[in-house]
């Protein structure tokens, strides 16, 4: 029975439907204390493996604490354990954990290793968020970083090539991203020069057959390290052919944009190409719940809900319905017969005062334009269904594109605003439109939520991992500003999601969504990159469409 549940978990995790991974990992966790005897340490990494190798971490965190809990006393699965909280952002409760583990003196050195590499990382993490803004905990972060990955390295150099490259790549930030503290000595840059020498020879050396597809992108980083571009290219573009775990090419793509700059550099958006390429746009994380979920969690006890769904705040049995009655206005939009994208509708007025009463359907250029944008559908081509709206009905409502009233391209607003053919009914009661977002200034996380239709598929309320991250400032804060507002958040999407409606937490639409990716550069300014999607806040959209008539 638990190898048949483990399995359900590692298909699950490779597969896009977040539902029945977290109904996966959730039958596998209630199982676990009716098996006699605790989880074997092998089955438990097998699985924390296959969900980390997919980029699950809040699966993995929650797998790995209750194998612990279940009594298998395992460095691997405490290990897995801290990677999905530093992945997550609880750095210093990760530090904490690894700090006491790592000092155990019956400890494998190994097992060591592979404690003090996560260390690293979670220094490494610290040290990049604090730069510039807290000058003295960005420091202490590196010297610890650094500290780490050399013990590793010092105590194997053959076996622990990946904290060695990571010593290195701290060295070379600090060098030249850290000039206003420099937090390491001329000795420690001076061994970590050595040291990329050394990951060269060592892992060149290896005949193929005993190379791992890391190796290829580890002997990269350490021929950036001695200066040689160009053959890094060459072994980066080895490693983007052989590596298939979006775990490792995410590290890979984000360990080049933070420590080597590698965004900046004509050689380093060359290999980014190749990584990036292979990696995808999409995030792909999935979508949560069906309506007939929503509804059912109406009846479900208030503290179970943060099981199913994940930490998303209070909700009530009010609450939901609200959801159900906001979705009722979101569309599928088909090109010439086969699912495109979403949209949503909106009261004219919402738009413009000049529209009145008449409701109006709104997604992204991209989606529905004339003259196309990318892979757009044409007026022609595109048709759209209220699923929510039609279902019971004794006839669905086929609706056509009747006119695009207004467009914006991809590189501005990315909105399309559709009169529909028959006209949308009234009782379909769309939502209104906010015009504020929410204050990023206060400590209590602020949610996003998403309704569409992923990949095409019935309609789907996103709650998973949901926070508002942030969004542009100058262009927020600008009065009657009509230039584009970014908005960035986790709440997760899928193909098919593009032009769905960014809701607050009391379901007004916000934003209209549009992209994502594993990779994205962090907005206002901010060093780094991030997995993010990204939506155009709606306020801005208006201002630049009531101001169409003056150009």
């Amino acid at each position: 029975m638990l190898d048949e549940l483990i399995t359900k978990v590692t298909e699950a995790a490779e597969a896009d439907d977040l539902n029945e991974l977290n109904e996966a990992c959730a039958n596998l966790i209630a199982h676990l204390p009716s098996e006699a005897g605790a989880i074997e340490p092998e089955q438990a990494r097998k699985v924390l493996k296959s969900l980390r190798s997919h980029r699950r971490f809040d699966q993995m965190r929650r797998v790995a604490n209750a194998c612990l809990v279940d009594g298998c006393v395992d460095v691997g699965v405490l290990h897995f354990l801290a990677q999905g909280m530093i992945e997550l952002g609880e750095v210093f409760p990760a530090i904490h954990l690894l700090e006491k583990a790592v000092l155990e003196p019956n400890l494998d050195e190994g097992d060591r290793g592979e404690l003090r590499g996560a260390l690293g990382r979670a220094w490494k993490d610290l040290a990049i968020q604090s730069r510039g803004t807290r000058p003295d905990l960005a420091k202490n972060a590196v010297q610890e970083a650094f500290r780490h990955y050399r013990e590793a390295w010092i105590a194997d150099n053959e076996t622990f090539t990946y904290q060695g490259i990571n010593m290195v790549a701290v060295a070379n930030w600090d060098r030249c991203d850290g000039r206003a503290f420099q937090a390491l000595s001329d000795q420690q840059h001076d061994e970590a020069d050595t040291a990329a020498k050394d990951i060269v020879e060592i892992l060149t050396s290896r005949p193929c057959y005993a190379q791992e597809n890391w190796d290829y992108a580890t002997i990269g980083e350490a021929l950036l390290g001695v200066g040689d571009q160009d053959e890094a290219l060459n072994w980066y573009g080895a490693y983007a052919k052989r590596e298939e775990s979006a775990f490792a090419l995410a590290g890979s793509a984000r360990q080049l944009q933070q420590l080597w700059r590698a965004d900046k550099e004509d050689w380093g958006k060359n290999i980014l190409a190749l990584i990036i390429g292979k990696l995808g746009l999409e995030p792909g994380a999935g979508f949560s719940v069906s309506p007939g979920t929503l509804q059912s969690l109406a009846d479900i006890p208030k503290a179970r809900h943060e099981a199913i769904l994940g930490d998303i705040g209070a909700m009530t049995h009010r609450w939901l319905q609200k959801g159900l009655t906001a979705a009722k206005s979101v569309a599928i939009i088909f090109k010439d017969g086969q699912p495109h994208g979403t949209g949503f509708a909106v009261r004219g007025r919402d738009l413009d005062e000049a529209f009145g009463d008449e409701i109006l359907l709104v997604t992204n250029s991209h989606v529905v334009s004339e003259p196309v944008y990318h892979n757009a559908a044409t007026k022609a081509e595109a048709t759209v269904e209220f699923e929510l709206y039609s279902k019971g009905a004794d006839d669905d409502i086929d609706f056509s594109v009747k006119e695009i009233v207004w467009q914006s391209s991809p590189k501005e607003h990315d909105v399309a605003v559709l009169r529909l053919s028959p006209s949308i009914p009234d009782d379909l009661e769309p939502r209104s439109l906010y015009e504020e977002l929410p204050a990023l200034t206060d400590e209590k996380k602020k949610r996003v939520y998403i309704i569409g239709h992923p990949s095409g598929r019935e309609i789907s309320f996103s709650f998973q991992d949901n926070e508002l991250l942030d969004y542009e400032l100058e262009a927020a804060s600008a009065e009657n500003s009509i230039a584009p507002c970014r908005i960035h958040y986790r709440t997760p999407t899928e193909p098919g999601s593009s032009g769905s409606p960014i809701f607050d937490q009391n379901w007004r639409i916000i934003g209209i969504h549009h992209a994502g990716g594993r990779i994205i550069q962090k907005l206002n300014g901010k060093d780094g990159v991030y997995a993010a999607n990204e939506g155009l806040w709606i306020e801005t959209m208006r201002r630049a469409l009531r101001e169409r008539e003056q150009k």
